[in-house]
């Protein structure tokens, strides 16, 4: 039996890692309001927070001159955009049917260009050039015989966690990014395509909370730490794992307990089955994959935050030294991209 990691578990490791450092970049260098800040009384310094996957999706795609919600969304290639929350959080205005940069959102736009090519660099510094070429070549090769592709970045997951149901089957492939985050999405989204068409239950949820799940009970206040998804995502995940009658809780405060039904035992064999065989797919870019995961030293120094970012102030900070202290134990098994910001861990 193959012990070893599942490619999807890998790729989305690194794409997690990545997202969070340049995450973290664009919170050092862009003014800018959180809820941290709010309740600590400080004054809106700028637009809402928001990660990686926003930008690549949503504010990467809107001209100077302005978009229509339709045009945005085949340009992205999701069938939902968050135009609600990046007008509140005050990115885009609504105006003759065209949606706009504000002050805020250019220079967000301003920020953001620059920082990804950036991100990489020291990547390249960090686990070598060679390192991120091979992950480069080797999906690409991987992905030679895909006709279909995906946003960017991941969509947000709609409701189930599911990632399939937000994809457009008319994305224009010349306007995929050639930026690394993107070429770990490409692969990203055809595994979760691939895993979902034939799954009772969302890659999101079977990677992640029903994954650490197990027979005898775990604890339900241990359950996000496990899976390495945010505390706000977990209690949704359990919901949706009780629905499908894959998980049961009982219990009360601290003494919760989630427990697998017989079914949710029968899926994990299955999603464990199933991933194996997607694995074969992209088991040419294992090699260099684990060669960044396995270098904790690197790993840990960009998933440094900054002294003053959300990530390095409580709740957030028990879940921050827990990847520091140990990455691939700490980071989630699939992201999930959610309407919070799309910050890939669920946060």
């Amino acid at each position: 039996m193959d012990t070893r990691p599942h490619l999807s578990t890998l790729l989305s490791q690194v794409l997690v890692a990545y997202t969070i450092e340049a995450d973290n970049e664009f919170e050092s260098l862009m003014p800018h309001s959180t809820t941290i800040g709010v309740a600590a009384g400080q004054k809106r310094a700028g637009p809402w927070l928001i990660s990686l996957e926003l930008w690549s999706n949503f504010l990467a795609l809107v001209p100077p001159e302005g978009i229509s919600p339709a045009e945005l969304s085949a340009k992205a290639g999701t069938r939902k955009l968050d135009v609600a929350g990046m007008t509140r959080w005050r990115y885009v205005r609504s105006e003759d049917g065209l949606l706009r940069l504000t002050p805020g959102g250019t220079r967000a736009v301003q920020t953001w260009t620059p920082l990804e090519e950036r991100i990489e660099e020291r990547w390249r510094e960090r686990f070598g050039a060679d390192t991120i070429a091979s992950i480069r070549s080797t999906l690409a090769a991987c992905l030679a015989d895909v006709s279909h592709f995906g946003p960017n970045y991941l969509p947000q997951v709609v409701h189930g966690l599911w990632t399939t149901p937000q994809l457009r089957a008319d994305r224009d492939p010349n306007g995929l990014s050639d930026s690394l985050s993107s070429v770990l999405c490409r692969a990203l989204t055809v595994i979760a395509v691939a895993f979902e068409r034939t799954s009772p239950t969302s890659l999101a949820l079977a990677a992640n909370a029903l994954r650490v799940l197990e027979p005898d009970g775990v604890p339900a206040g241990e359950v996000w730490v496990r899976a390495g998804i945010a505390r706000e995502i977990t209690d949704v995940s359990l919901g949706y794992l009780e629905k499908q009658g894959l998980a049961t809780r009982s219990g009360a405060g601290r003494a919760k307990v989630v427990t697998t039904t017989m079914g949710g035992a029968a899926a994990q064999l299955q999603t464990d089955e199933r991933l194996g065989e997607l694995d074969r797919r992209f088991e040419p870019a294992r090699a260099a994959l684990e060669a960044i995961l396995s270098n904790s030293d690197g790993m840990a120094d960009g998933l440094t935050p900054h002294p003053m970012g959300w990530r390095a102030q409580k709740p957030y900070l028990v879940q921050t030294e827990r990847m520091l202290a140990d990455p691939r134990a700490a980071l989630p098994h699939f992201p999930i991209v959610t309407h919070r910001g799309g910050f890939p861990d669920g946060s």
